[in-house]
C-alpha cells in the first residue's frame, strides 16, 4: 500500500487549492479500489469509501 501511495504522489493536482477538500491521491485511490471491488457509480463509490476508508 505504501508503494501505491508513493506512486500517487507524482500526480499533479491542478485544482484551486482553497477549494480542495480531499487530496487527489486519496480520490484516485478510492476510485481505483472501487473499480477493483466492482463498484461502478458515484453514489455507490461514496458509500463504499465511507465504509472502508
Amino acid at each position: 500500500m505504501e508503494e501505491l501511495m508513493e506512486m500517487l504522489e507524482c500526480i499533479e493536482d491542478k485544482r484551486q487549492q482553497n477549494k480542495v477538500r480531499y487530496l487527489i491521491k486519496e480520490i484516485v485511490l478510492i476510485v481505483f479500489s472501487c473499480i477493483i471491488s466492482n463498484v461502478d457509480d458515484w453514489e455507490d463509490m461514496e458509500i463504499w469509501a465511507n465504509h472502508h476508508m
